[in-house]
């Protein structure tokens, strides 16, 4: 199932209000939003399953929590030039964050286990923190502490990612780790042996992780922590199967794909 929002370009502060959603894109009644549909089977019912719908709308209310923590603060996001990978939400905790009415969707977050994951559509995206693009360091902020589970999560970025520190083709973008610092954030340098000292890890090129760094990487975030990783899937996937990270991302219905998008320019909503 998708959301109708994720299909159409939608003024993004009527997202959050899932069950009452004006939609003045929506041209037809078949294109109604899924949780509508959810409503009306659960009073089909004629409160004969009460405790389903009580779930429901715990899992729901939980959806529109996720986005708006997500989402708070942002109403656009300034992502021009960078081609990104479009991707894929249909699961139960699936939360579509980043959409553009071109590019499609490029930003989506899960959780899995105790944990929270959020994938980006391009690893050149991690670049751009501190160079002031609209909306863009609220993101990673808001990630951070949604994915760590706290307002003070201590962020992990990998020891060998020495190019998310500073772009070589652009080299007055400042590190990512100065954000988080400015914010009160402690920022470590770790590996994927250690990620117990970090709450949540930032890194990119997922397509380069072994089998034994999966098992680690989901034992980290079933445990109650979590991670964001930005891949140019479009260019790094051989196989939507076998693409590493969706060994985890697939208990949450979020995964990456092939399918790129050149449109210009970048503003997401």
């Amino acid at each position: 199932f998708r959301p109708s929002y994720v299909e159409t370009a939608m003024p993004e502060r009527t997202v959050p209000e899932y069950g009452r959603v004006d939609r003045p894109h929506t041209g037809t009644i078949a294109k109604k939003d899924w949780r509508d549909r959810l409503r009306a089977a659960a009073a089909a019912t004629n409160g004969r399953d009460t405790a389903g719908q009580a779930r429901d709308d715990t899992a729901l209310a939980r959806l529109r929590d996720d986005y708006r923590a997500i989402t708070a603060g942002i109403e656009q996001v300034d992502v021009s030039d960078i081609v990104q990978s479009k991707m894929v939400a249909c699961g139960p905790t699936a939360v579509p964050f980043l959409y553009h009415p071109v590019k499609g969707l490029i930003g989506v977050a899960g959780r899995v286990g105790k944990g929270r994951l959020a994938l980006l559509g391009h690893n050149g995206i991690l670049h751009k923190a501190g160079s002031g693009r609209k909306g863009l360091d609220e993101l990673y902020l808001n990630l951070a502490r949604w994915c760590g589970g706290r307002d003070d999560a201590v962020v992990g970025v990998l020891s060998e990612e020495e190019a998310v520190i500073a772009d070589p083709f652009r080299g007055e973008v400042g590190p990512i780790g100065d954000l988080f610092r400015a914010k009160g954030m402690a920022v470590k340098e770790t590996t994927l042996d250690q990620l117990l000292d970090v709450d949540v890890l930032f890194f990119r090129n997922s397509n380069t992780l072994t089998p034994e760094q999966v098992a680690k990487l989901a034992a980290f975030v079933r445990a109650g922590r979590g991670f964001v990783v930005a891949d140019t899937s479009w260019a790094l996937m051989k196989s939507f199967e076998a693409y590493p990270i969706h060994r985890i991302t697939k208990e949450a219905g979020v995964f990456f794909t092939k399918q790129e998008s050149w449109a210009k320019p970048g503003v997401c909503r």
